[in-house]
């Protein structure tokens, strides 16, 4: 059998081709099924630096973003906390206006009303959030409030505190501090104004309910003031957490483009690929079925 040199050279050139594209092809399937463009550090040469800050970052980020946004749900619910309890007084009210201006207002159950009410506001304000109470100051793991059995005016309040002062500091971010500075101590008057009403009720004394209505009407006001100091602190705390939420979404485009896979790329890529080595084979096939007369026409 006769072999040309060109027949030789153009086999190996082929060959050549064929394992080249074999090779790419393999490399894309892989980054095709694990969505990673680079599986070493090696392979991205001067971005390796950059890609392992941005992941250090992302890493650190994430962790504080989830504490934040703990944090946040903890506000929030504190917020809920003095809404409910705001609607509560606001109920109260109507009931000492009744009480005080309806020709059958004797007959409205305020000693009932204030005791319920006060046994409400003090499970609100015993709420928790995990294992953490809401309305205790710093001390988080102290139930705050504690009333008597039995209570048969303001002094039977005195002492129900059992939290501290302290606010609640939340480092939301190196620069970025917020103060919570709520807590269940700041209710004894509510609480005291209560006990009073019932007491007044019980001994139909009606300049005592004028006086524990208009003390109502203040700490009413008083608690939509404070709804509005949570508020301004809430809508910080959630300005923070979608920052910091959007730079991660930025430094994670900015990792994936550096070792993910751009798929519609990659496999346009590996098709055409497919077609290469086809032809490859192909032009093999015809080659070792040629005839020496065919091959020298």
């Amino acid at each position: 059998m006769v072999v040309r040199t060109g027949d030789t050279a153009l086999n190996a050139r082929l060959s050549s081709l064929m394992q080249g594209t074999q090779t790419r092809m393999r490399d894309r399937q892989t980054d095709i099924a694990t969505g990673k463009s680079a599986h070493r550090y090696a392979e991205i040469g001067d971005q390796a630096a950059l890609l392992l800050r941005t992941k250090e970052h992302l890493a650190s980020l994430g962790t504080l973003t989830k504490q934040n946004e703990v944090s946040l749900t903890r506000v929030q619910a504190v917020d809920d906390a003095l809404g409910h309890v705001a609607d509560q007084m606001i109920r109260m009210q109507s009931l000492l206006n009744q009480r005080l201006n309806d020709p059958a207002g004797s007959l409205v159950p305020v000693d009932a009303e204030a005791d319920g009410l006060m046994r409400e506001v003090a499970s609100t304000l015993n709420a928790k959030l995990g294992d953490r109470y809401l309305f205790a100051g710093s001390r988080t793991d102290t139930r705050p409030v504690d009333l008597p059995a039995a209570i048969a005016g303001a002094a039977d309040v005195a002492g129900f505190y059992k939290g501290d002062a302290l606010p609640t500091k939340l480092r939301m971010d190196r620069d970025a501090e917020v103060a919570l500075d709520v807590n269940a101590g700041q209710f004894a008057a509510l609480f005291e104004t209560l006990a009073d009403a019932k007491a007044a009720h019980l001994a139909g004394d009606a300049d005592g309910l004028r006086t524990a209505n208009d003390r109502l009407g203040e700490q009413i006001a008083s608690l939509a003031q404070q709804r509005g100091r949570v508020g301004a602190t809430m809508a910080r705390m959630e300005g923070i957490v979608d920052g910091q939420r959007a730079t991660s979404d930025y430094l994670g485009q900015v990792a994936s483009g550096i070792e993910d896979t751009d798929l519609p790329t990659a496999m346009s890529q590996l098709s055409q690929d497919r077609v290469t080595l086809e032809a490859a084979y192909l032009t093999i096939s015809r080659i070792s079925n040629l005839s020496l007369a065919d091959f020298m026409r």
